[in-house]
């Protein structure tokens, strides 16, 4: 049976209704969504896409800072010739260092530092005219002088990274530091504990157990106490960072005292 209305078409034959209504008032059916959801993928699929790219390009980029280091400690371990990975401010040892040769001296140290795991927690940072060189580590037991099993490997470390610097430097001092629970009530105590520490450290860099032993004549000892903390003191596990020594360096300011050191370097 035809149905009435010629412009009608049987939907099963692909027709189209006109109007808002289908035969007999009866409601049109509703789009189906399926003709638009493709377009939902598609846009999940490109943004897939760009998330891809951009972390291929940023695996792409190589950091020289940190490949040259393990491309030298590798070299070295086989046994071939090391990389050069020294900048401009060791290629004369000579000459006294300067402000101006600061960055580079810093990122020749962070790369030495790099080649060790003790060298994670050890900062070495500008200061007004040098720069200092911070241990964060439990070198003392509490109350003691004496420098643990682990600091002795930490004052190794760090007599390695300063002895290329010792003679080039205008001063070097060792410096000790105590947790405010380090020493008992009395006056004092803390300050010369903290001298004792540095004393010790003193010793040990500058003796034949040291493995790289730096020049005892070039070498200062001081003490702080309490008084500059490395980390909360209120904190039980975070004190022990607190017992310590850092190593501070200075270098020559007055550019005629420079070219008389140059001079006196040149004559030996």
């Amino acid at each position: 049976m035809m149905a009435h209305g010629g412009d009608e078409k049987n939907p099963k034959h692909g027709g189209r209704r006109h109007g808002g209504h289908g035969l007999g008032g009866h409601p049109a059916p509703e789009k189906d969504e399926s003709e638009v959801r493709w377009l939902i993928s598609y846009s999940d699929f490109m943004m897939q896409l760009v998330c891809l790219f951009i972390l291929l390009y940023s695996v792409s980029a190589t950091d020289a800072g940190k490949t040259s280091p393990i491309a030298q400690s590798w070299r070295e371990e086989m046994g071939l010739e090391p990389i050069k990975a020294m900048s401009e401010s060791m290629r004369d040892s000579s000459l006294p260092l300067t402000m101006e040769k600061l960055p580079a001296i810093l990122k020749d140290m962070q790369v030495v530092l790099s080649r060790y795991p003790e060298g994670g927690k050890i900062r070495i940072t500008p200061t007004a005219d040098g720069f200092r060189l911070h241990l964060f580590y439990e070198m003392f037991e509490e109350g003691s002088g004496a420098p643990s099993r682990q600091g002795l490997r930490i004052l190794d470390l760090a007599a390695l990274i300063l002895k290329p610097y010792e003679r080039r430097v205008k001063s070097l001092e060792v410096i000790g530091h105590t947790a405010a629970d380090d020493a008992d009530r009395e006056a004092g105590s803390s300050l010369r504990l903290s001298l004792t520490r540095a004393r010790e450290a003193y010793r040990h860099v500058t003796g034949s157990e040291c493995l790289h032993p730096l020049e005892g004549s070039l070498l200062l000892a001081g003490g702080r106490g309490p008084h500059e903390p490395a980390a909360d003191n209120a904190d039980g596990r975070a004190r022990g960072f607190n017992r310590r020594v850092e190593f501070v360096a200075r270098l020559e300011q007055d550019p005629e005292k420079l070219k008389a050191r140059a001079a006196a370097a040149g004559k030996k």
